[in-house]
């Protein structure tokens, strides 16, 4: 796309205008494309596989995705929620607690080392949260697990 504008010496500013108008409008048609693409061709997986590959760390975020993705935060919970019933956050959260589940049957690995590896960073934090979630804390799932 480039090359269109380096390959003319201008001799007015009127066609270097002409041939900057036409690279903005080539841009905006492939940026619409890839857009609409993203949009009809899987938003949601797409979301779904970026989760997958980063919820261990503790920099996932609803503004780290959408920075990733090229969206707004504001508009990729409302897609999220709208797509699946519940926001971006909890499913993260989800994703982290059943990893952490499975990770407390399978393993004698400490609580906090599986709160690590599963993208926390405050076993206090996590150990609440997964009660609320499960109705038992992270040390009584393992116990039942037995």
């Amino acid at each position: 796309m480039l090359d269109l504008l380096y390959e003319n010496c201008y001799e007015s500013t009127e066609v270097l205008q002409q041939d900057l108008y036409k690279f903005c409008i080539l841009l905006a048609d492939t940026l619409y494309e890839q857009r609409s693409a993203q949009l009809s061709g899987g938003l949601l997986g797409t979301i779904y596989d970026y989760v997958e590959e980063n919820y261990a760390s503790p920099a996932l975020s609803l503004s780290s995705i959408a920075e990733s993705l090229r969206f707004s935060p504001s508009y990729l919970t409302r897609y999220f929620k709208e797509k699946t019933g519940i926001s971006l956050m909890q499913y993260i959260d989800r994703k982290r607690f059943e990893e952490s589940k499975r990770l407390l049957a399978a393993t004698a690995l400490p609580v906090k080392a599986i709160v690590e590896r599963v993208g926390y960073t405050d076993e206090a934090n996590f150990s609440r949260k997964f009660k609320k979630y499960e109705g038992v804390t992270p040390t009584q799932y393992r116990a039942m697990q037995k």
